[in-house]
């Protein structure tokens, strides 16, 4: 069986050049005390996993993008079913609910806290895919 690595050299300066990339992990890891291989490959193991939904969720977006363009590039456009298009529509709705907590934070008068609330409230609906 061929020995295949899957850790090759780096250049170190050139990732902190880039965006303190290494040095921030060093101390990160200095200060949590992350010393063993085991618990360094654990904390490899769970971004690994990260980057995997990640990367499924792009796929799932450009999949989606593609239909989408076509559909609007096509001469049958009609009222567009949104269960086609589910992971575009949960980021719309994310996107929309992040701007309705945002619109709560910015009134300074006597109803602020009210505002933020049901702010807060209609977001969690938009978020779980309610029709506000």
């Amino acid at each position: 069986m061929e020995n295949i690595k899957i850790y090759a050299e780096r250049d170190a300066m050139e990732m902190d050049k880039a965006g303190n990339h290494y040095c921030r992990h060093i101390s990160a890891m200095t200060a949590e005390g992350l010393h063993s291989k085991s618990d360094i490959a654990a904390e490899l193991g769970w971004r690994d996993l990260q980057i995997a939904q990640l990367q499924e969720q792009v796929r799932a977006l450009a999949a989606e993008n593609s239909k989408l363009r076509d559909w609007l590039i096509s001469d049958t456009m009609c009222e567009v079913d949104e269960t086609a298009f589910p992971s575009t529509v949960a980021v719309i709705c994310e996107i929309q609910a992040q701007a309705v907590e945002g619109f709560g934070i910015f009134h300074n008068f006597s109803h602020r806290r009210f505002i933020q609330t049901e702010a807060k409230k209609y977001a969690a609906r938009i978020r779980a895919g309610e029709q506000p």
